[in-house]
């Protein structure tokens, strides 16, 4: 399941969940690079296909939004923790919109801990996971290229240690 919000809900949430760090000030979780230097937002449809050009193209972003796929698709709830501005709420807004249309995952954005009581687990679409195929092939190149060029070893590798 994904789930989207701010620090308010965070003392809520169960301990099996996966909480990353978007865009929030609150530190101890993971940090995820994925918002964008600077936003053009004339239009709604134009930021979006700017942004989700912006992950496909970074192999960075690409490889942290990936770390929220992969989590979903081993079974593993995640929390993506956000500021709330207009910043933030325009690139979660697009995020979202990016993961649905790519993987059929639809997440859940929540506001107040009460909202934690109406979440609606998510799911992989057949053309999702089509594109999820595609995009864990290149993840593996991402995963295993920085290993070799860290001087490292993908013997005995373990993805877990990177998520």
């Amino acid at each position: 399941m994904l789930i989207v919000g701010d620090h308010k809900c965070v003392g809520f949430l169960p301990p099996h969940i996966k909480i990353y760090n978007v865009s929030s000030l609150l530190e101890g979780y993971i940090k995820l690079n994925i918002l964008p230097y600077t936003v053009r937002y004339s239009d709604e449809k134009e930021f979006d296909l700017e942004y989700a050009l912006y992950i496909l193209e970074h192999d960075n972003v690409f490889f942290d939004m990936m770390k929220i796929i992969y989590n979903l698709y081993i079974g593993n709830d995640v929390y993506l923790l956000i500021t709330v501005d207009q910043f933030s709420e325009i690139v979660t807004e697009s995020l979202l919109k990016f993961i649905q249309q790519r993987y059929g995952y639809i997440g859940n954005r929540v506001n107040e801990p009460e909202d934690l009581g109406t979440l609606v687990p998510g799911d992989f679409t057949l053309f999702g996971v089509f594109n999820l195929d595609q995009d864990k092939e290149r993840f593996s190149y991402l995963i295993a290229n920085s290993i070799l060029l860290g001087g490292g070893s993908i013997d005995n590798f373990n993805i877990e240690s990177l998520l």
